[in-house]
């Protein structure tokens, strides 16, 4: 329902924003175990969110917090990229090698409400600023009983005090505990550094890791990982992966990792090492719609239209509205109706006794925070017969009179009309004789009308009556 609308969600610690996202589908490692898992992950979360409201917290700011687990959620899914390394500073006037870019790990936890999740997020390794290394990115963690979730920073960019150096090392990922759909992968690495002269670009750096692959190696770094990668620039990255930061051209620093766990690039001559991306964390969850609607009908009573619906289940639900339309198109409320479920199924009813022959209901349900959703549109007629009563022209052209003729044997001693806007409201009475009447309706605009005609017994018949320019 809409009850899932953006929110900005409030913690302890660092703020965090809850967006409304769909789960994000978890990458496994090949082999058909695997693909046979995500193939049925999908098709079980498919029919999940035909009932379910999907959303996503979003932990971006370093240090550790906490996350509790909303009502109503038994099954997280985490995605974690670990901090990229900071780029080194050379000695003297020589160049520094990029740093590492920080590791994916993803996985699904079976949880209950309450349940208190520790989140850390790793913060980015710092471009060394003198001479030396460049700082190691910090850690993601994702933390409950004894279920962790790690995606490990990448290492800081070496500076040997020669004129070589080595590349950081990409961080990895690693899941201990119950985690389900799981899949990790590994940061690129920082470029070794050969023939670290300031006359040539410092070290690029490597690549975060992906939802999808491991991130790119920079340069010439060489790892488990990924061999892929070019000269100076920066490592680029599989899926979500943040780039790394290319090495600084002469006397200039090291360019900064991008966000998802990109390392910082190595610099040239006086310039200093780039820093690496902060890591960045996810947890995704779905919760039970407030209202689930099992059933809506509307059937013809007499010359009344009797409503029924039935709900399975209502969460933090209050109250339906029910809406009618002449057109199917533009609707106005009729009344409300209030929960009486207390959490769980229900069944209702409403009756609409001032019926057009022809109508349109929907029900506006309506949640405690005010947010709102609105159900399927069912039509149906009124049963109620039509005299023999003659109404021209119709239509007709504005300002035109409307005439009603009423059959001289008619048995009925007079007859009462009234014209109804769509909305429902009355515009104008009159009382018909046997015989022509004419009405003035100049008063009226061009739009659709209904002639609600009732005899002395208070019997309704309808009939449209459409006013054009």
């Amino acid at each position: 329902m809409a009850c899932a609308l953006p929110l900005q969600t409030k913690i302890s610690c660092p703020p965090v924003l809850k967006t409304m996202t769909v789960l994000t589908l978890i990458h496994a490692n090949g082999g058909a175990k695997r693909l046979f898992e995500k193939t049925l992950y999908i098709a079980v979360f498919s029919l999940l969110t035909t009932f379910l409201s999907a959303q996503s917290v979003i932990f971006s700011t370093p240090g550790t917090t906490t996350w509790t687990v909303p009502a109503g959620v038994n099954l997280i899914s985490v995605e974690a990229w670990g901090a990229g390394g900071g780029g080194s500073k050379g000695f003297s006037s020589l160049k520094g090698t990029g740093g590492g870019g920080g590791g994916f790990a993803s996985g699904s936890l079976a949880v209950h409400p309450g349940d208190i999740i520790s989140v850390t997020v790793g913060a980015g390794g710092a471009g060394a600023t003198v001479a030396g290394n460049g700082s190691n990115g910090g850690n993601s963690i994702v933390t409950f009983s004894s279920n962790t979730l790690i995606a490990f920073g990448g290492g800081g960019g070496k500076s040997d005090n020669v004129p070589s150096g080595t590349g950081g090392t990409g961080g990895n990922g690693s899941l201990a505990g119950a985690w389900t759909f799981t899949s990790s992968y590994c940061g690129g690495f920082g470029a070794n550094l050969t023939a670290p002269t300031a006359s040539t670009p410092g070290g690029g750096a490597g690549g975060g890791a992906g939802q999808s692959g491991n991130g790119k190696n920079a340069g010439n770094a060489t790892s488990n990982c990924s061999t892929a990668g070019g000269g100076p620039s920066g490592g680029s990255a599989t899926g979500s992966g943040g780039a790394g930061g290319n090495g600084g051209t002469i006397n200039s620093n090291g360019v900064s990792g991008s966000t998802y766990g990109g390392g910082g690039g190595g610099n040239a001559g006086i310039g200093s090492g780039g820093d690496g991306a902060n890591g960045y964390v996810t947890i995704s969850y779905a919760l039970a719609l407030p209202v689930e609607l099992k059933a809506f009908t509307a059937t013809p009573q007499d010359c009344h239209i009797r409503l029924e619906w039935q709900t399975a289940s209502e969460l933090n639900f209050s109250h339906f509205e029910v809406e009618r339309s002449t057109n199917g198109r533009d609707f106005t409320g009729l009344g409300l109706v209030h929960s009486t479920a207390n959490g769980q199924g229900g069944a209702y009813h409403f009756l609409d006794e001032t019926a057009f022959r022809q109508a349109y209901y929907r029900l506006k349900m309506i949640d405690i925070d005010g947010s709102s959703e609105h159900s399927k549109i069912v039509e149906t007629s009124s049963k109620c017969g039509s005299f023999q009563i003659a109404i021209f022209p119709n239509p007709l052209a504005a300002g035109q009179q409307l005439k009603v003729n009423v059959p001289e044997d008619n048995n009925h001693e007079f007859i009462n009309l009234e014209i109804i806007a769509s909305s429902g409201k009355i515009l104008q009475l009159a009382e018909l004789k046997p015989g022509l009447n004419q009405l003035d309706i100049a008063a009226l605009p061009p739009s659709t009308y209904w002639l609600k005609i009732m005899d002395e017994t208070g019997k309704p018949h309808f009939q449209k009556l459409v006013i054009v320019d």
